[in-house]
């Protein structure tokens, strides 16, 4: 895998069957599923190239992910677990891609719940660097070629 690029923004990395794109990476506030102000700006920029990547046959997954603190019991009923957050956050960046031009047969919203972390979660700035949503872009497979 190569990484082609590392910021504020997030992470690109590519090898030769899929691209990572960690576009929203510290973009919610814990226990949150909306996108941010800067989130959505973020968003903004990339879903034109989406929306082309999604034409020409590519399958975008959209991760939501957590940190690792419990769910509150005031968001409990609605979110039981990580996995739930998570699934949230990534169907919100769906919706937002959908709407933005992205042809929806080629989304899925995925939970990584809070297994995947990019930083240890050992103070409040690397639970909020895991509070993030990637977007993996892969080439649909063709039938018959799985």
């Amino acid at each position: 895998m190569k990484v082609s690029k590392r910021s504020g923004q997030g992470v690109v990395a590519s090898s030769a069957v899929s691209l990572t794109a960690c576009v929203t990476t510290r973009k919610y506030r814990s226990g949150w599923v909306n996108l941010s102000p800067s989130g959505e700006k973020t968003l903004s920029k990339v879903a034109p190239q989406l929306a082309t990547m999604a034409a020409q046959n590519n399958e975008i997954d959209v991760i939501g992910n957590t940190d690792d603190v419990p769910i509150g019991p005031e968001l409990a009923e609605r979110y039981p677990s990580n996995w739930e957050l998570a699934g949230a956050r990534a169907a919100v960046v769906v919706r937002y891609l959908q709407a933005n031009g992205v042809d929806p047969t080629k989304l899925r919203a995925v939970s990584a719940g809070q297994y995947h972390p990019v930083d240890p979660e050992n103070s409040a700035s690397d639970r909020e660097k895991n509070r993030r949503t990637d977007l993996l872009l892969r080439p649909q497979a063709r039938p018959g070629t799985q």
